[in-house]
């Protein structure tokens, strides 16, 4: 099977691309790159074939006659499902098939009849435990489920996965499975979904009850998509590889079971600079933000135990190393006034790097 990704460069992109090369499939890489040589998918050996995109992902249209399936990593996402739509091309993870007005038709399993039509929305987010529910869905079967809440992680990107030992990851699983299939029952589709939820604790006659409100949803891939390449690459890649429109019903999907072993991700460039600001705190008050640096040498121990860096790849080690000290350096050079630059540095700036 032949599959394109979008947005090749991103972590998750990288890790599925291993995943789905290491069964067999061709994988094809397409990112852009504002600089010749710097995309780190560039020099990954998952991919067979690296497209650069200079200015627009239209760049990228004449490709889909060689491949099998599109799967879209960025915001390039809808401009790539409206193409495919006027191509009458079905095999696409979709990113936003839907607009917001329609998700919470099927929220409420009704439309409000009012003046002006506006589904009901949740008045406010309450205040509580956030969890997010991440599955790849195929139709109205779920390839895979991650329940993960945002304590634990690095970053308000961060996440931490919860088991599926946790009574509280059946009981999502179950609304998410019945949720969607209530929405693809009558068109399926091929897409990511991501359901927030917040649960808080109420106090009543019979005790303490949790209460569990489906506050938000995205369509965008997820970090998590690095966990399960990296503990089961060959059930994923299936996962990837089946017809979205195949009336098939995976009875158990791809699942992380244990989280005592692999909770998250992080990122090693965050880690170090969150590590040198500590150290340099540390000397420049003369020893008094000792306790800031004791912790972050903890969390830095926590992180290298329980968490795996989201771009390294001991088979595949390229990517992570062009990521650390050709792009993220360039970016950095790119983002520096020009007032603070010397006449050279400007001057290679605009002649190489603009």
């Amino acid at each position: 099977m032949r599959v394109l990704i979008t947005s090749a460069s991103r972590p998750a992109a990288l890790a599925l691309a291993r995943a789905l090369a290491s069964q067999g499939h061709k994988v094809i890489g397409a990112d852009f790159e504002a600089t010749l040589k710097t995309a780190p998918a560039r020099y990954s050996r998952a991919y067979i074939r690296f497209v650069r995109v200079r200015s627009e992902w239209s760049e990228i249209f004449p490709l889909w006659k060689d491949v099998d399936l599109i799967v879209p990593f960025g915001e390039e996402a809808k401009a790539i499902l409206r193409q495919c739509c006027m191509v009458s091309m079905q095999n696409i993870i979709h990113h936003n098939p839907l607009w917001d007005d329609e998700f919470y038709d099927f929220f409420v399993d009704y439309e409000t009849s009012s003046p002006v039509h506006r589904p009901w929305k949740p008045p406010g987010r309450p205040q509580g435990i956030s969890y997010t529910a991440h599955v790849l869905v195929h139709g109205i079967a779920l390839q895979t489920f991650v329940l993960t809440t945002s304590s634990g992680g690095l970053g308000p990107e961060g996440f931490d996965v919860v088991p599926a030992s946790d009574p509280l990851h059946k009981i999502l699983y179950d609304f998410t499975k019945e949720f969607n299939w209530r929405w693809n029952y009558v068109q399926p589709y091929a897409m990511h979904l991501n359901l927030d939820f917040v649960v808080t604790e109420e106090v009543s006659d019979s005790g303490v009850l949790k209460k569990i409100t489906l506050v938000a949803h995205s369509m965008a891939p997820h970090d998590s998509i690095i966990l399960l390449a990296s503990l089961q690459p060959k059930r994923i890649a299936k996962a990837y590889a089946r017809n979205a429109y195949e009336n098939s019903h995976t009875k158990y999907p791809l699942v992380i079971k244990e989280a005592s072993t692999m909770r998250g991700t992080f990122s090693l460039q965050r880690v170090v600079l969150e590590l040198v600001a500590s150290l340099v705190l540390f000397v420049t008050t003369w020893g008094k933000e000792w306790r800031r640096l004791a912790e972050t040498v903890m969390m830095c121990m926590v992180w290298l135990l329980y968490f795996k860096e989201e771009m390294w790849d001991w088979n595949d080690p390229a990517p992570a190393l062009v990521e650390w000290f050709v792009r993220s350096p360039m970016q950095w050079f790119m983002h520096l006034p020009a007032e603070d630059l010397p006449s050279f540095w400007r001057w290679v700036r605009e002649r190489f790097l603009a």
